[in-house]
């Protein structure tokens, strides 16, 4: 198979997180899924192919390829620590620090494949179609049609026991903020076709996209989607007017044609969600009962940094943070890279944020083509709202509650950074990327 058929496997595996049963290796305990069996392959059946166009990446120490690799690099080093101050969870830690650097270097893959604009497409399609999959199997576990497919046990331990997660994490974040990008890839997807019936169609999934999160009851997105909303005006100024309207088309259209029954528990699902999560806490104590949850574990970082300031050098080591902290994460993913990796993995997870958006922005204003300016521009919009959600929570970390979510944020990414990096390489004068 060729490198690219290889990654759109890569990539719908991530959207499939359902545990395949519970083995144990060596001792240890663990759920195998379906995209660890796709990542071992994706790298054993592609290695020479990647290997050497990962050294023409790494050359480009303004790319944010280079500041995701040097992350990769602290946080295996991190491990060290692990095994001083978490010995015992060695086995949990090995695992998710696996996963962990493969969703990382999903970014560096998708780059070194992405070298032309079929390639690009094909990448687009089948991460926007998997987006668009979780959105109607979520929908309909939202309206009851079909049922929750996590078991019980899984759903009892994360406290949101109906949540519609469709295939991914049973965790209500994880298809929350796929649900963001998948927003703004309809955006873009609105502003780029010239078809008034392909607006509508991308217009009518965009607003499913953004009411599975409202079904969930994530507080975590109305930020994200905040972010996207700032993004929107400060990128594209007087242009968002045209996708708004499209959008607002898109949700009478949707509306206008659902059964009222549909209709009906659509809204009262939404309602009650907000009043659960939201209107009911706030009427209780405002908003800092709303903020209770979080500012008890920001107190314990505080506290654990003050008592213990080598943190800031060592780290606690990586998934060894709650052994100083309440609770397993920091619920903050800049102090959940201070915590684990002291200030060293902070500043490159920083620096990585930052190239990340500067390439974004070179690639919207001097990609060759329209299509791939435009997704760079939308996908910058999208990166700023994800970043606003990395404040309360661990959106880019290999958390249990988010399985893939780093691994498609840099599919994401990648939408948007690879056309621009195969535009600047260069062979006999001719750009790669054409």
């Amino acid at each position: 198979m060729r490198p690219v058929t290889w990654l759109c496997i890569l990539i719908t595996s991530y959207f499939y997180c359902l545990p395949l049963g519970r083995f144990s290796f060596a001792g240890y305990q663990s759920d195998f899924r379906i995209f660890d069996f796709a990542i071992v392959l994706f790298w054993l059946a592609n290695w020479n192919y990647l290997s050497a166009r990962i050294r023409i990446i790494h050359r480009f120490h303004r790319f944010c390829t280079y500041y995701v690799k040097m992350v990769a690099i602290v946080v295996v080093l991190s491990l060290i620590f692990t095994m001083i101050f978490r010995e015992y969870y060695l086995g949990p830690a090995f695992i998710r620090l696996f996963r962990f650097v493969a969703y990382l270097a999903t970014l560096v893959a998708c780059v070194a494949i992405v070298d032309s604009r079929q390639k690009f497409r094909t990448l687009l399609g089948v991460f926007y179609i998997n987006i668009l999959v979780q959105a109607i199997l979520a929908f309909l576990q939202g309206i009851g049609v079909i049922e929750h497919l996590w078991p019980l046990y899984w759903r009892e331990m994360y406290g949101f026991h109906d949540a519609p997660v469709a295939t991914l994490s049973p965790h209500h974040k994880h298809i929350s903020l796929v649900m963001l990008m998948g927003v703004c890839l309809s955006m873009a997807l609105v502003q780029v076709n010239r078809s008034v019936l392909w607006k509508m169609l991308f217009a009518v999934a965009g607003i499913v996209m953004l009411i599975i999160p409202l079904l969930a009851g994530t507080r975590t997105f109305l930020l994200g989607i905040a972010g996207v909303c700032l993004g929107l005006v400060w990128v594209t100024r007087a242009r968002f007017v045209s996708v708004a309207l499209f959008l607002c088309l898109g949700y009478l259209l949707l509306f206008g044609y659902f059964d009222d029954s549909i209709r009906e528990a659509t809204f009262e699902r939404i309602s009650e969600q907000y009043e659960t999560r939201i209107l009911r806490e706030y009427n209780r104590g405002g908003i800092t009962e709303l903020a209770s949850d979080r500012a008890v574990i920001y107190q314990s970082v505080a506290k654990a940094i003050l008592s213990h300031p080598y943190l800031l050098v060592t780290g606690s080591g990586f998934q060894a943070a709650a052994e100083f902290i309440y609770g397993t994460g920091a619920h903050n993913n800049f102090l959940q890279f201070l915590v684990e990796t002291g200030l060293i993995g902070l500043f490159f997870f920083v620096a990585f944020l930052y190239t990340a958006l500067r390439n974004l922005n070179w690639a919207r204003r001097v990609g060759r083509y329209r299509t791939e300016r435009v997704f760079a521009e939308f996908v910058l919009i999208g990166f700023i709202g994800l970043i606003l959600t990395l404040l309360v929570g661990e959106t880019f970390y290999s958390q249990p509650a988010m399985f893939t979510l780093a691994g498609q944020i840099m599919i994401f990414l990648s939408l948007g950074v690879a056309p621009f990096f195969w535009q600047s390489v260069k062979v006999n004068g001719v750009p790669v990327y054409r």
